[in-house]
């Protein structure tokens, strides 16, 4: 899952993405998951095990869960040097 990025990557797997188009369904995507619990059992569904997420303000207002949902069950992976990008490994066995 690319979040809070308005590109695109070559990806050899399939993604969801939030650009420029569809960052509004992504956006009700995350709010109709319900709190930290119900996105877990979201992305599981999806199969979404990596998420991709900019720290650039595009005036996107996701849910408040989100951070702690990354904090808690989500381990960073890799980190741009300027720190605008970090890819998270969902921990689903943290659940």
């Amino acid at each position: 899952m690319l979040l809070n990025i308005n590109y695109g990557f070559f990806l050899e797997r399939d993604y969801i993405a939030d650009s420029f188009f569809e960052a509004s369904q992504m956006n009700a995507l995350l709010h109709e998951s319900g709190l930290e619990k119900g996105m877990k059992e979201m992305l599981k569904r999806m199969g979404i095990t990596h998420i991709l997420y900019s720290t650039r303000d595009w005036g996107i207002e996701y849910p408040s869960y989100l951070q702690e949902f990354l904090k808690d069950h989500a381990a960073p992976v890799c980190v741009t040097q300027d720190e605008q990008l970090t890819l998270y490994r969902i921990l689903f066995r943290s659940f």
